[in-house]
């Protein structure tokens, strides 16, 4: 009866170490940081807003502005950039599109990029200050401006 005992014992802590490690706990406490360690608790919540915020107006922290053709039309439609700045048009849409400037049905000749697949992107570096009107020649009612500035 002695060894029955001691075999409950010894299978007690592993059975509860096997039960821990299923739910996700750490059964070495070894392994668990020190409660004197510094706990990042950080309120985002204003970068997040900052970041949606340039996100809606076209360029996000770190990245090139960008234009999505999304659900057939530009978005945002208005961006405005300093000279020198590359734009990324990208296609978030199943058809085809175009960035091509000027006005629907008068193309200006400054650039004409196909973007034609989901996913695909184009990037235009704007060298000169001004406002620069564009479309999808593939659907004349997509329009945008870039208002570039010094």
């Amino acid at each position: 009866m002695h060894r029955e005992r001691r075999r409950r014992w010894i299978l007690a802590p592993l059975l509860a170490a096997v039960a821990l490690s299923a739910c996700g706990a750490d059964p070495d406490p070894a392994d668990t940081p020190d409660t004197d360690e510094a706990v990042d608790d950080t309120d985002t919540s204003e970068d997040t807003d900052a970041t949606e915020d340039a996100a809606e107006n076209g360029d996000a922290p770190g990245d090139e502005p960008a234009v999505a053709a999304r659900n057939i039309a530009f978005e945002p439609a208005e961006i405005e950039v300093e000279v020198g700045t590359t734009v990324v048009f990208t296609n978030e849409d199943v058809v085809r599109h175009t960035v091509t400037s000027g006005h629907p049905g008068e193309p200006d000749g400054t650039f004409d990029e196909p973007i034609d697949d989901e996913g695909d992107t184009a990037m235009i570096t704007f060298d000169e200050p001004g406002t620069f009107d564009y479309y999808c020649d593939l659907h004349r009612s997509m329009v945008g401006t870039v208002t570039v500035t010094e």
